[in-house]
């Protein structure tokens, strides 16, 4: 039942992504707009192909799959999984690494609220 639902979803989603790409050859072609303005679309057309594969490979195919081909945002393609502790505790995110001691970074932070 999961399976056909999915199938169904995979299949409508695919019908729209070639609607998309009919849409954009002709933009391109009959209305000559510049490739600079459809960037967005195409980033958008992207995005769902990157979607479709690992449904059908996961949920059809009974597939695992890998960490990095894993997308957890669509608007922030960056974002990581980040796992805070033993626990489970899970956040979504970016790293980020913090050099220094203690001391400067409380100076930085006076300084901006200086500012």
């Amino acid at each position: 039942m999961i399976c056909k639902a999915n199938q169904v979803y995979i299949d409508s989603a695919q019908q729209c992504l070639n609607r998309v790409a009919i849409s954009y050859e002709l933009l391109i072609s009959e209305y000559k707009v510049p490739d600079v303005l459809l960037l967005d679309m195409q980033t958008f057309r992207d995005h769902g192909d990157r979607q479709i594969d690992p449904i059908r490979r996961r949920v059809i195919e009974g597939e695992t799959i890998p960490h990095d081909e894993k997308v957890f945002s669509l608007f922030q393609p960056h974002t990581e999984w980040i796992s805070k502790s033993k626990a489970g505790g899970v956040e979504l995110g970016i790293r980020v690494c913090i050099m220094g001691s203690c001391r400067i970074i409380r100076s930085c932070k006076k300084k901006l609220m200086t500012k």
